[in-house]
């Protein structure tokens, strides 16, 4: 049930769109998905992830693809259990720690590659573990599981790895305990046989020397700087977050038992401690590295018979798995239960503009919003960007400074020659790509909502859509606060900028944020709070979460005589901490105007 969430991933519409394409074109030889990297070599190490995808989406849609991503988590969960029974390991502390470990995994419980990771993972290390306890030896099943593990996420090398920690493990006893080698010897072959099989793929080279990418991609680069799963585990950020949680138990656990768990599974202890320094390193670990170290930890907290052990480790972990639930209520807004994505944030709108009205050669796109480009427009509309990142280091790092370099951005449009722009309203100040289209008089503004601003070269625009482009709206959300204030003395600029704010609001409902905050705006700055009133009122209706709507609320009953009201309005403004500065300096003005 934790996976049946309504996904904000941008990166979905990528998977589905390019597995249409497979199934329909097969197999690219070539780039065709982004115009940053056309012609070059294909990024195909997820491949057969997005044909499963798109399958299950043809087959039932969004419910099918709810209910894969619910299995998958079922599936991750249910081999945790297996191995715990398999090492002795399955009581009630570590029961609760499951909790925990599950909760740390919501985050990439998607419909991703990465959520099959733990799957694949525990699987082997589940088959390892039995063979190594003197059970059925399925070791040779792991190599088609290691061709599929291969072709849909370049996270493969893991599987290798663990099965060498295996046969070190191993061999360590051997000499230890004056035993065979042999078992030792199967194992580090096996791993060299897996490797070879990883092979198995439309790309073997590619295939081969991906993991290497794949290790050392982090946030530090200009593309990546802002991708949060690439970021390193943080305190500040996750004090209260379920994998903290299990750190902690892992401290507890040192002190109480890790002789215990290194002598009863040390191969998969060992895993255990690498792989949550992994989730330290970046957050896309974390979900693997919560379901890994679980068996270590439930081995070195399992309860003794001394009453103060079974005590201290069954309270660590009720208060660990307690915390976990409590973390899972207070983010239950972050993870909406549904199974239709969310689309707040997809450009849906701006693309069905684009759409209707034919427009065609190369768009710049906001980085997020090249997947679902490339689902809505098809290969023949290719995106020049997505979440992927496809281009060399070069266009990179001009794509990155083209929002706040204008030498960076006029590069960029020369080399490109684009003909329409799909961008996110100025996001803040030092973001100016989308204000620098619309500055240029060449250009012009089509459509515009909260999510994403459609602009065109005049000469592209159709002659029947000519007279519907936007004189006054602009994103450039400086210039429209300029506007706003002008409109005053304006009544030209009023009417105009009147008109197309309601028109915009009318022509996306469902994102109808930025045109009602300055329709509001512009009504109190041109002398007219009632009406100004209504829209601030409709606002914190519809959003509100959004800061802004009940300062300027408040602001608009202080000119409309009515103290009362406005200050509840200033009090729930004192809550954004964007606003409350200017708040209370309305509200001590209040008082002082109205003991």
């Amino acid at each position: 049930m934790l996976a049946f969430f309504r996904s904000p991933d941008p990166d979905y519409w990528f998977h589905l769109a390019a597995g249409r394409s497979i199934l329909q074109h097969g197999i690219p030889s070539h780039e065709i998905w982004s115009l940053s990297g056309q012609g070059g070599r294909p990024a195909l190490s997820e491949w057969l992830f997005h044909v499963a995808l798109y399958g299950v989406h043809a087959l039932g849609g969004k419910v099918a693809v709810a209910a894969w991503r619910m299995a998958w988590a079922a599936l991750a969960a249910a081999l945790a259990v297996a191995l715990l029974k398999k090492v002795g390991a399955a009581t009630w502390v570590a029961a609760l720690l499951l909790v925990a470990a599950q909760a740390a995994g919501r985050a990439r419980m998607e419909a991703s590659p990465e959520q099959l990771f733990p799957c694949f993972l525990l699987l082997e290390l589940w088959v390892l573990e039995a063979a190594r306890r003197g059970g059925k030896n399925w070791s040779l099943a792991l190599l088609p599981v290691q061709v599929l593990w291969a072709n849909m996420l370049p996270s493969w090398i893991f599987g290798p790895m663990a099965c060498s920690v295996y046969a070190a493990a191993e061999m360590v006893r051997a000499r230890t305990e004056n035993a065979s080698a042999r078992r030792a010897i199967q194992w580090m072959g096996l791993s060299v046989a897996l490797v070879l099989v990883s092979a198995i793929s439309p790309r073997p080279a590619e295939t081969l020397s991906l993991p290497l990418a794949y290790l050392q991609r982090s946030g530090g680069s200009l593309m990546n700087r802002g991708i949060e799963e690439l970021q390193p585990w943080s305190w500040a950020a996750q004090k209260s977050a379920p994998f903290t949680l299990l750190l902690g138990a892992a401290l507890l656990g040192l002190i109480f038992g890790a002789r215990r768990a290194l002598r009863e599974a040390p191969a998969l202890t060992l895993l255990g401690v690498l792989f949550l320094a992994l989730g330290v390193h970046a957050q896309r670990f974390q979900a693997a590295a919560a379901l890994v170290a679980l068996p270590g930890l439930a081995l070195a907290l399992l309860p003794g018979p001394q009453a103060y052990r079974r005590v201290a480790c069954l309270a660590a972990a009720g208060l660990v798995a307690a915390a976990a639930l409590v973390w899972v209520a207070r983010t239950w807004t972050a993870y909406p239960i549904g199974a239709q994505p969310q689309l707040g944030d997809v450009p849906v709108a701006a693309v069905a503009r684009a759409n209707q009205l034919h427009l065609s050669g190369p768009a710049f796109n906001s980085l997020e919003f090249g997947g679902y480009l490339l689902w809505a427009r098809g290969d023949s509309h290719a995106p020049l960007v997505d979440g992927r990142g496809v281009g060399t280091a070069e266009f990179q790092s001009q794509l990155v400074r083209a929002h706040f370099q204008r030498s960076a951005f006029d590069s960029l449009r020369a080399a490109w020659h684009f003909t329409h722009a799909l961008v996110r309203p100025q996001q803040s100040r030092e973001d100016q790509a989308a204000a620098w289209f619309a500055a240029d008089r060449t250009w012009r503004v089509i459509f515009m909502d909260d999510v994403a601003a459609l602009l065109a070269r005049t000469d592209q625009i159709p002659e029947a859509a000519r007279g519907r482009v936007y004189r006054a709206l602009t994103p450039d959300i400086s210039t429209l606060e300029r506007e706003c204030s002008a409109a005053k003395a304006d009544s030209v600029l009023r009417d105009v900028l009147e008109g197309e704010l309601q028109r915009a609001r009318a022509e996306s409902p469902e994102n109808s944020w930025t045109a009602g905050y300055f329709l509001g705006t512009l009504e109190l700055n041109c002398g007219r709070p009632d009406r100004a009133l209504e829209a601030f009122t409709e606002l914190g209706r519809r959003f509100p979460k959004r800061h802004g709507w009940a300062l300027l609320k408040g602001a608009t009953l202080i000119q409309l005589h009515r103290p009362a009201e406005a200050r509840v309005a200033l009090t729930r403004a004192l809550r954004d901490p964007a606003d409350a500065g200017e708040a209370q300096r309305a509200l001590d003005g209040l008082v002082n105007a109205h003991p």
